[in-house]
């Protein structure tokens, strides 16, 4: 039987669609943020950790508005 405990403190959010970004939120502890981006047209998953809410927004900002050449 799985432990229904094992993350108490982890709050989930509705995915949101910014420009080609697909993006999940979760907050653990009401102070860790992690961040999973998913781009819709190739697939590409980008995940990043912060503590500091100001960080989090300047990452979802630079991936959302940068275009990152997948050919390289």
């Amino acid at each position: 039987m799985k432990n229904k405990n094992a993350l108490p403190n982890v709050k989930h959010y509705q995915s949101i669609l910014r420009g080609t970004w697909l993006i999940k939120f979760s907050i653990a502890d009401d102070q860790n943020i992690l961040l999973t981006f998913v781009n819709v047209f190739t697939g590409q998953v980008i995940m990043r950790y912060h503590t500091n809410e100001d960080d989090a927004v300047e990452t979802i900002n630079f991936v959302t508005q940068s275009e990152f050449d997948l050919e390289q």
